[in-house]
């Protein structure tokens, strides 16, 4: 076998390869053998099928398979050898072999376009001056963030009388069946609630169970496991006046500033008072906030080194890597619209591989292993299941990373995400940044303003509106 590589270019070259009979006949042969012995063909013993009958049937198929195979070796074993890095799988040249090219020949070149990670003279020091933005919550946005929580947390205290958005306990009556269950009045249709509002605990009083309820699932959530029959079994048994006693009522108020309401909202024993609650609470606001403040102080590194950066990349390789990379089929208006976002996207990773190299970071095992599990946290918080028990969330945690695709989808997304953060860091480390004070409105502000430039920016390569790509995003 020979391999002969030919530069072009300071990040392009073509891989050559020619195979004689003597490369690859021995692996077709054994292969051949390996299927005769296995083989339960109609008309012959297992394993006694004359070998010339093999070759017929699978011979054409073995000899493709291993000499693509060995190719394909042969070529990264190369790039490897040589230590050439190559930023996307080599892609053959030309157009691919047919099954009979592979029967009718005996020898073959084989030709491998390789886009290569070029040497860069980029250095960063102090001399290079960054924007970014440090997020600082005003009081006046603390206290709107514990006006919220007081809403989404309240605490539930029994009142004498029953209003609108109350809960009522009470047990139903109708003949022999007696439920007695929660209702929530915001849940009771318009026309019923006068039977409810104004009465008081331990009074009894008719109601129409279908007038409060019309609707058969809410029957369902509310009475459902006294009935073994389906929705419409449940919705006919439940016709007529049923007598109603009141056992309970209770009402959500905006929670009281206390250690109750802190251990809520923070976590039980953080804080044990009013002034450490607020500026506990300013430090997650900020620190929530700041790792967005990060991810657009690097995509602005990003584009600013980008711009900045001259590096020659072969134009119709990196057009043949879009066109192949995507399952329908692109027009050569499409391919030109995509170029320029794809051109920048890997000229921004040959400059954050540089980087990374040039200040020696590195990832450890253990760095993507911690990744992992907070990706799949981050999952299952995005599930709403962020309030379970730290135990069980790691039962989860552990059960998701035993499925060997979703796990390997977590590693690989923990490993960028600590390759971002690894990368950002030092970046921040080399570099003057010259950080903006924003507060948490003015940030959000920012924010939608990349949101808005990069829907612009994706409507106009789809050729599409910015209203259709929100609409897509939601």
């Amino acid at each position: 076998m020979e391999v002969v590589f030919d530069k072009q270019e300071q990040a392009y070259g073509v891989v050559n390869i020619k195979l004689t009979p003597e490369d690859y006949t021995p692996e077709v042969d054994k292969q051949l053998k390996d299927y005769r012995k296995k083989a339960q063909l109609k008309g012959f013993r297992p394993g006694k099928a004359p070998m010339g009958f093999i070759k017929k049937m699978v011979g054409k198929d073995i000899k493709a398979d291993v000499i693509s195979r060995s190719v394909s070796k042969h070529v990264n074993d190369y790039l490897v050898e040589n230590k050439l890095t190559a930023l996307f799988s080599p892609l053959p040249k030309d157009e691919p072999l047919a099954l009979e090219d592979f029967a009718n020949n005996d020898e073959f070149e084989f030709a491998f376009e390789v886009c290569l990670e070029p040497e860069l003279d980029l250095t960063l020091s102090k001399d290079n001056k960054m924007s970014g933005y440090k997020v600082e919550p005003t009081d006046e946005e603390v206290e709107k963030m514990i006006e919220k929580f007081r809403k989404e947390m309240p605490q539930i205290v029994e009142v004498d009388e029953v209003a609108e958005g109350d809960f009522v306990k009470a047990t139903f009556k109708q003949g022999e069946l007696s439920k007695e269950t929660s209702v929530p009045m915001n849940q009771v249709a318009d026309e019923a609630k006068a039977d409810f509002l104004g009465k008081k605990k331990d009074e009894t009083f008719t109601l129409d169970l279908r007038k409060a309820f019309p609707e058969a699932q809410s029957l369902k959530m509310l009475f459902g496991q006294e009935f073994d029959g389906d929705v419409s079994e449940l919705d006919e048994q439940m016709k007529g006046d049923f007598e109603v006693t009141i056992s309970e009522i209770t009402r959500n108020e905006d929670s009281e500033l206390n250690q109750e309401f802190f251990d809520k909202a923070l976590g039980e024993g953080v804080v044990s008072n009013e002034e450490e609650f607020k500026a506990k609470l300013k430090e997650r606001m900020s620190e929530g906030n700041q790792g967005v403040a990060d991810d657009l102080f690097i995509r602005d590194v990003r584009d600013k080194l980008v711009a900045d950066t001259d590096i020659e990349l072969n134009e119709n390789l990196l057009k043949k890597i879009i066109r192949l990379s995507t399952e329908k089929e692109l027009s050569q208006e499409d391919i030109e619209k995509q170029y320029p976002r794809f051109y920048d996207a890997v000229k921004w990773r040959i400059i954050s591989n540089h980087i990374f190299k040039s200040g020696d970071l590195k990832i450890e095992e253990e760095d993507i292993k911690k990744g992992a599990r907070a990706v799949v946290r981050q999952q299952l918080a995005g599930m709403g299941l962020q309030g379970m028990p730290e135990e069980q969330m790691e039962q989860f945690v552990d059960m998701m990373l035993e499925k060997e695709e979703a796990k390997q989808k977590s590693y690989d997304d923990a490993y960028e995400q600590v390759f971002a953060e690894k990368l950002s860091k030092h970046i921040r480390e080399s570099v003057t940044v010259e950080d903006e004070l924003v507060g948490v409105d003015k940030f959000n502000e920012i924010v939608e303003q990349y949101v808005k430039k990069d829907r612009e920016e994706q409507a106009e390569m789809e050729g599409g509106t910015v209203e259709e790509v929100a609409t897509e995003e939601a």
